[in-house]
């Protein structure tokens, strides 16, 4: 089921957003257990790939980290600034783990600003709403 999830997710990113070959994608769909929300990808050589329980960076060379919405404090997406003769300033997805540290992902600015926001959002969501459910 989830490499059909994994696929449907590829399929709804923008042409030139995915920096990981689709193989490597479809390895860690082939891994996952449940629905996949979206991808996004980085201007640091990876992919995120978000779930509902969890966000699973595919580095460029095979690597896999992955946080548990459990295991963090927030998840935020950062819109920029928009520029005022169009455009806009760079976009960021921040995970803050429990022990206090900032990850951040800095987001390409070629890749269509709305998918970017909707799956920075569910990302976002998703997290909240993990959190919501374990109290």
């Amino acid at each position: 089921m989830s490499r059909q999830a994994m696929e449907k997710a590829i399929s709804e990113a923008p042409n030139n957003a995915l920096t990981r070959s689709i193989t490597q994608l479809l390895e860690v769909g082939d891994q996952l257990q449940g629905d996949i929300l979206g991808i996004l990808p980085t201007v640091e050589n990876a992919d995120l790939v978000v779930t509902p329980s969890r966000i699973i960076s595919v580095g460029r060379t095979g690597s896999i980290q992955v946080w548990r919405y459990a295991d963090v404090k927030q998840v935020l997406f950062s819109e920029g600034r928009k520029k005022l003769f169009g455009g806009r300033e760079f976009v960021h997805l921040f995970i803050y783990p429990l022990n206090g540290s900032i990850i951040g992902f800095q987001l390409p600015t070629w890749v269509e600003y709305e998918y970017l926001r909707r799956v920075g959002m569910l990302a976002q969501s998703a997290c909240k709403k993990a959190q919501i459910a374990d109290l």
